[in-house]
C-alpha cells in the first residue's frame, strides 16, 4: 500500500505544530511498512492571530490534496471537516515523527488485514 503523509513540524523531529499554525509540512511517503522523507511544503499559515482565511485555508488544503493524513498537534473543527471533505485523514498526535510513523503504518496495515 502507497500513500502520503503531511506532517506539521518545525523542526523535523516531532509533530509539534496545530495544524492552522504550520508555515511548512514535512511530506512523508509511504511503501508497505517503509517510509521515506520525500519534500518539504511551505504553504504559510492558514491560521493567522487566531482566525483563519478561508481562501488561504482552502489554498494550504489543496496544496496537501495528494496526502492520505496529516499529522499535527492540534487541528479546528473547520480546518479537519475541510480536510475530510477531500479525502484527508487528520490525526492529533504529539510524538517523534518516527515514532507517529511507526503507529501510523502499523495502523494502516491492521486496518487492510
Amino acid at each position: 500500500m502507497s500513500y502520503r503523509v503531511a506532517i506539521a513540524s518545525s523542526d523535523g523531529k516531532v509533530v509539534n505544530q496545530h495544524f492552522g499554525h504550520a508555515e511548512e509540512f514535512l511530506i512523508v511517503q509511504v511503501e508497505d511498512t517503509q517510509y521515506e522523507y520525500i519534500e518539504k511544503r511551505s504553504p504559510g499559515a492558514a491560521c493567522q492571530l487566531g482566525s483563519h482565511d478561508d481562501v488561504t485555508m482552502e489554498q494550504v488544503i489543496e496544496s496537501l490534496s495528494d496526502c492520505k493524513y496529516v499529522l499535527c498537534t492540534k487541528i479546528g473543527p473547520g480546518a479537519e471537516q475541510k480536510l475530510r471533505h477531500r479525502g484527508i485523514i487528520p490525526l492529533e498526535i504529539s510524538h517523534f515523527i518516527d515514532e507517529a510513523m511507526q503507529n501510523l503504518i502499523t495502523y494502516t496495515q491492521r486496518a487492510k488485514e
